[in-house]
């Protein structure tokens, strides 16, 4: 979908319409992605598997300060969904050490942003931007989560009688809220194609992010993700 929506864009060169983007030029703008990934390691009896649904929309109000550089500011919300399951198995001699694991983690944060951008003219009607963006918000983080844990011995046979046994099986549940600090700074490249003066499309291609919770360096996270799977799409509206 987002690939044919960059052949989209790069299509519609073609058109006759005539846009600029110019020094005094102010737009609103909303962009945002859905992804959902499943990640597996392991065996049978040594497994973890997650899956995650990730939801990241955001509304941008921006100005040209000039025919290269803008600013703007804009409120993105960011929401995480996890399932997360593990089996664990502990070989001894005679008896297997046997733990699942399951969690359910929720996490959302509305992040008031600023960001500056420089942009120039690739062809006709469509230009690249290159945004350097600074976020803060407050991290909402919801877990539950259940670990069960047994002993069993394997089958002997004694006498011609086979025997074998399993502990009752050991519960604990968990549930937690938490609320952090985070703080990001993030280096963002984006497509623009304005088809009219006053219309125009996006796409976000993923980027370069420095994340920080709770101030402490040691909960810091640099990434760096072109993925198409990352890719925002999105829509601008030009105000004179």
């Amino acid at each position: 979908m987002k690939r044919f929506f960059l052949f989209f864009i790069l299509g519609i060169l073609v058109s006759n319409l005539f846009a600029q983007q110019k020094k005094g030029d102010n737009y609103i703008g909303i962009n945002g992605m859905y992804n959902t990934t499943i990640n597996q390691d392991g065996v049978e009896g040594n497994s973890v598997a997650v899956k995650s649904h990730l939801l990241n929309i955001g509304v941008t109000f921006s100005g040209s300060m000039n025919n290269h550089f803008l600013i703007g500011i804009g409120v993105d919300y960011v929401s995480q969904n996890d399932d997360r399951n593990s089996k664990f198995t502990f070989y001894n001699q005679n008896d297997d050490y046997i733990k699942y694991e399951t969690m359910k983690l929720k996490s959302h944060v509305f992040l008031p942003n600023l960001f500056v951008g420089y942009y120039f003219h690739i062809v006709d009607k469509l230009y690249f931007n290159s945004n350097m963006k600074l976020s803060y918000g407050q991290l909402k983080t919801n877990t539950e989560s259940q670990q069960v844990s047994f002993k069993y011995t394997q089958p002997t046979t004694t006498n011609g009688i086979s025997s074998g046994s399993t502990d009752v099986p050991i519960l604990y549940t968990n549930k937690a809220d938490d609320t952090t600090d985070f703080a990001g700074a993030a280096i963002i490249p984006e497509l623009n194609y304005y088809f009219s003066n006053v219309f125009g499309l996006s796409l976000g291609l993923g980027g370069i992010q420095y994340s920080l919770t709770k101030w402490k360096t040691e909960n810091s996270s640099f990434s760096v993700n072109f993925n198409p799977s990352n890719w925002q799409i999105g829509a601008k509206i030009r105000i004179k």
